[in-house]
């Protein structure tokens, strides 16, 4: 009878598939780290995308915003300036006219007849043709190197809209509460001056002022129409 040996573990086989089994393990592993890093750098990107798409969203907001703002500033500096060349078309409404007449005769001469005056009166009249009522009205001289104040304010309130059956016999009174007040319907009001002899009658003119109806004050010298502050210095 033969006795056959029993065959020990085939070292090679078990090496060889120790190697297989590894081979699958780390190539299974790969596979897993490089999805895990896809799918990481795939949400970095998405992320990044996203901030970039928030970003330009915001930065859309902000331009539209802006563009908004900027429409309503450029609407509201064009109603600023319609307002004010308005404002200004007003004040040139304003008429000023300057007006003088001869002073009381100066003596009897030596014939009986007078002489004539050496004097003159010098008057500034205001018509406001302005749609607005104008308030605060005031008028000074000025006479060479000098400036006076007006000595005599003479206001004539307008009947001619006034039918006559309403005015019967009744005139104008002096208001007093409309001192300095000048409505488009009013007929002016006239500033006087003293006495003033002609000597220091060296090329007068007016200087007049006023407040429109949006409480901007206003002053006309020598045709010219600027805005002032209130309170301001007479100049000549």
């Amino acid at each position: 009878m033969v006795t056959v040996a029993a065959a020990g573990p085939n070292w090679t086989d078990v090496m060889t598939a120790f190697g297989t089994v590894g081979a699958v393990v780390v190539a299974l592993w790969i596979a897993i780290w490089t999805q895990r890093r896809a799918d990481r750098q795939a949400a970095g990107e998405r992320k990044h995308s996203d901030q970039q798409l928030a970003e330009q969203r915001e930065l859309d907001k902000t331009a539209i915003e802006d563009e908004r703002a900027h429409g309503r500033a450029q609407l509201e500096e064009e109603r600023r300036i319609t307002r004010e060349q308005g404002q200004l078309a007003d004040a040139y409404a304003v008429q000023v006219v300057l007006g003088q007449r001869p002073g009381d005769p100066g003596g009897i001469g030596t014939n009986g007849d007078p002489l004539p005056s050496e004097t003159r009166y010098l008057a500034v009249m205001v018509v406001n043709r302005s749609p607005f009522t104008i308030t605060r009205l005031e008028a000074q001289f000025c006479m060479g190197n000098s400036i006076t104040p007006a000595h005599r304010y003479v206001r004539v309130a307008s009947l001619r809209n006034v039918c006559e059956a309403l005015r019967e016999d009744f005139g104008p009174s002096a208001e007093r509460t409309m001192h300095g007040v000048l409505t488009p319907f009013d007929t002016g009001i006239r500033f006087e001056t003293d006495q003033i002899h002609e000597k220091y009658l060296s090329g007068p003119y007016p200087v007049v002022r006023w407040m429109d109806h949006r409480g901007t004050h206003w002053e006309h010298k020598r045709g010219v129409v600027r805005q002032i502050t209130d309170n301001e210095q007479w100049t000549l």
